[in-house]
């Protein structure tokens, strides 16, 4: 064997480079838009420009669409931090101790909003947090200076901003929607396939399967989605469609699993029977169908099957459980009509619903906010060490944004920090003295900012690269004139060091809540909603919500969640679903009877919920010709198959 044939060096090389470039153009716009934008600091005058530099470095993210959303929330974070900064300043102008105490209340605060709602809004609460930590460790003994302090951190930190929109903006046009339109496409073709394949051999288990795959599939394409929405304003403008779409593609499959656990209870023939007398199919997609065309042909497929008339409770029940997964498929389509045909993309027909999220790891992030602050705090006013001020802002910047991260994220973020500081001290120290241009500031300083980035989207060592590239510049404490202090440098290091340090020993100390205690409450939860949705069975919107909670609480299941606890929330689901069609279509004494049943089920009295089930599934005094009748009487014989199912483990912790 020839070394030629051994070792393809082209190959290797193409394979290489495909692994580095995305990396090597990530730091390469994150160095341009940090020393852009301190350039601009550095030629507007602005007291420690450095803040400049760090902003465009924080905001700069891998794709477009991550970083426009971060830019704008991201302003509007700061801007709420710096007015609340001189309104804490303003209450508390002679008392060090109120405005301190002042200051833990608030970024605690935020701490609590960055982990009790998600995405940028998250971030927007981050930043009014950490703002306040950065004004009020430079104002604290002299608060006269808030409001000019005030405006000169905001100004820098939004020239960093906007500097690392428009480096980026010029630099990636996007992909985020084509990645979205590929991830949904391919959710909705598995959904109708696998179904198809189910119907022509019907097994028990195969939707529950592919319940859970569809979770775990729609949550990893929730960044792209946020990546598309900030790529583009018209969708985020018609946001609510692809919000739709997600919440449809979960519901698609959702009633496929109530048709399965409906069919269960009879033998394999009379479910074969069942399936053939509705004469449920879902044509393959046909080559050069466009989505609209398969939105519309889904939607006629669930009207023709909800008006299919049938004199048997079994046919109705499977038949508009079929039309229910068909019209889903037509919701999900639509979406993609939004991202490939937006002209003929039908506007949402229904409100976008925001279940309440878990407060108890919300306040768990607020303690460990407070925690490493107030000690910061206490540290500072105990020696009365003038880098104190640092170690206050940095503690509270690194729980906040490590909101919600397991504690091993925070102890890399620290040791990511001494790789920047030991990184800063030798191009400080041993390469920036003998060269005082801005260009090699920029070449020289630039290069190792360019490779921390990198490093950051190639290496598996997230957590240490990222955090270098973000903490550099802090460590490096750039000026309009460039000095060599060793003691300043130390000292400075040491503060930002201890501040890191006391953020990710409130990460030790304080951890997330285990994922057990998680997934009960959101059980518990789930209970809290269902006695809701019984209360108010008859409104027309309960069946929506009721699918939009729990999609967001299966969706909020920690990875190691058991498969118990995923399938325990979704039979809650099933039962809700369930008295929604009772409240549709029940009469006032049925619906009535229900929410009474569904009083003691929560309450643990399952045998009482059992026995009154049993009495409204047992009369059948109703017009055999009447849909209305044949589909409550459907649902309550469902409901009720549901909780016997169930009825010999516990159902969960009752809620009195």
């Amino acid at each position: 064997m020839t070394m030629s044939s051994r070792y393809d060096f082209p190959t290797f090389a193409s394979r290489a480079w495909k692994r580095i470039k995305p990396g090597l153009v990530h730091g390469l716009t994150m160095t341009a838009s940090v020393f852009l934008a301190l350039y601009i600091a550095f030629e507007l005058q602005i007291d420690d420009p450095s803040w400049a530099g760090v902003s465009a470095g924080h905001t700069i993210l891998p794709a477009l669409g991550s970083s426009l959303n971060k830019a704008l929330y991201r302003v509007i974070g700061t801007v709420i931090g710096a007015a609340a900064t001189v309104v804490l300043t303003a209450m508390f102008p002679q008392s060090r101790l109120g405005f301190l105490t002042g200051v833990v209340v608030w970024v605690s605060a935020c701490g609590f909003i960055a982990v009790f709602f998600k995405n940028f809004r998250a971030y927007a609460a981050m930043l009014a947090g950490y703002t306040m930590a950065i004004i009020a460790s430079d104002t604290v003994g002299t608060p006269d200076r808030v409001f000019e302090v005030a405006i000169a951190r905001s100004a820098a930190i939004i020239i960093g901003v906007l500097c690392a929109t428009l480096v980026q903006g010029l630099s990636d046009f996007g992909s985020a929607r084509h990645k979205l339109t590929d991830g949904f496409a391919e959710i909705v073709a598995d959904i109708q396939k696998t179904f198809v394949g189910w119907v022509a051999n019907p097994r028990t288990g195969t939707a529950t399967k592919a319940l859970q795959s569809v979770i775990k599939r729609i949550a990893a394409l929730d960044t792209v989605l946020d990546d598309a929405v900030g790529e583009s304003s018209e969708l985020r403008r018609r946001s609510a469609i692809l919000h739709q779409a997600t919440v449809a593609m979960f519901g698609a499959v959702s009633s496929w699993c109530t048709l399965e656990a409906y069919l269960a209870r009879g033998s394999a023939g009379e479910m074969r029977a069942t399936l053939n007398a509705v004469q449920i199919v879902v044509a393959p997609t046909p080559a050069g169908r466009t989505w609209a065309d398969l939105r519309d042909d889904w939607a006629k497929r669930a009207m023709e099957l909800g008006q299919l008339p049938s004199r048997d409770i079994s046919v109705r029940v499977v038949a508009d459980a079929a039309g229910e997964v068909a019209l889903r498929l037509s919701d999900a389509a639509n979406g993609l009509v939004l991202l490939t045909d937006p002209a003929r993309a039908i506007a949402s027909r229904q409100q976008v619903c925001q279940p309440i999220a878990q407060v108890g790891p919300a306040f768990i992030n607020a303690l460990r906010v407070a925690a490493s602050t107030s000690a910061a705090v206490l540290l500072w006013i105990a020696t009365a060490w003038p880098n104190g001020l640092s170690a206050i802002t940095f503690a509270a910047l690194i729980p906040l944004r490590m909101s919600g991260r397991p504690p091993q994220v925070a102890s890399g973020f620290f040791f990511g920090s001494i790789l920047a500081a030991v990184a800063a001290a030798i191009v400080q120290f041993a390469v920036l003295p003998n060269h005082d241009s801005f260009l090699a500031l920029t070449i020289l300083a630039g290069a190792v900012l360019t490779i921390f980035a990198a490093m950051s989207q190639i290496s598996d060592s997230w957590g240490i690269f990222r955090p270098a590239a973000v903490m550099y510049l802090p460590l490096l404490s750039l000026s309009n004139e460039l000095s060599v202090d060793t003691i300043a440098f130390i000292n400075n290091a040491v503060g930002i060091l201890a501040g890191c340090a006391f953020g990710a020993l409130a990460f030790r100390l304080l951890p997330n809540i285990d994922a057990a205690t998680q997934s009960l409450r959101l059980r518990e939860l789930m209970w809290r909603d269902l006695r809701t949705l019984a209360a108010h069975a008859q409104d027309t919107h309960s069946l929506n919500r009721w699918r939009e909670v729990t999609f967001a609480r299966l969706l909020a299941l920690p990875a190691s969640a058991t498969a118990a606890s995923f399938e325990h929330i979704h039979m809650i689901y099933e039962v809700g679903f369930y008295i929604g069609q009772i409240g549709r279509w029940g009469k006032p004494r049925q619906i009535t009877s229900i929410a009474n049943a569904i009083v003691a089920l929560i309450r643990g009295e399952i045998t009482l919920a059992r026995q009154m089930l049993r009495g409204l599934d047992d009369t059948r005094v109703f017009n055999p010709t009447d849909q209305a009748a044949l589909r409550t009487q459907g649902a309550i014989r469902g409901l009720r198959q549901r909780i016997e199912a169930h009825a010999a483990a516990p159902i969960g912790r009752g809620l009195s």
